[in-house]
């Protein structure tokens, strides 16, 4: 359960994006033993520019994983770089973004969709080669 709360961090705001899929980097604490991310893809997002939530909109993140684990339970949440909390998406019921039970080997999606505040920091995220 709790090696479910890093994909959204490493995802979101460990990646560089593209318009479509976006290359991702692990987080230090995320482990391939325990789950490995496989594709991740963030809307809106255009390629080779900065990227930018802008606010009052949704911002969407879909990713493809495997476990190496089953449970009948995940958390998730969502962090960003700042000091500002996603209350809406901390310890969250990830089996509402993805199928639950999870299956070692077996690969899943997990989609969510984030109203990107209007209290919210602007924030951007880079392409990083």
């Amino acid at each position: 359960m709790a090696a479910l709360h890093w994909f959204l961090l490493a995802a979101l705001l460990g990646c560089t994006l593209a318009e479509e899929q976006a290359i991702f980097y692990n987080c230090e604490e995320a482990s391939e033993a325990v789950c490995s991310v496989k594709e991740v893809r963030i809307n809106p997002c255009n390629p080779n520019k900065k990227c930018i939530f802008k606010k009052g909109v949704n911002a969407s993140i879909s990713f493809d994983f495997e476990p190496n684990f089953a449970s009948s339970k995940l958390v998730t949440t969502l962090y960003g770089p700042f000091d500002v909390e996603f209350d809406e998406m901390t310890n969250v019921d990830a089996c509402q973004y993805t199928k639950c039970p999870t299956e070692p080997g077996k690969s899943q999606v997990l989609d969510y969709t984030l109203y990107i505040g209007k209290k919210l920091p602007q924030v951007g995220f880079y392409h990083n080669y």
